[in-house]
């Protein structure tokens, strides 16, 4: 059961990171000042 939930929250985060990188790649110019 924790192996699972860990794998699921991992999951969630390789998702947030995955939409973020998105994002990233689609607004460079707003997302780079944000990051810099």
């Amino acid at each position: 059961m924790r192996s699972r939930s860990r794998s699921y929250h991992l999951s969630k985060s390789l998702m947030k990171l995955h939409y973020l990188t998105s994002a990233l790649q689609k607004k460079p110019s707003e997302m780079g000042n944000s990051q810099n």
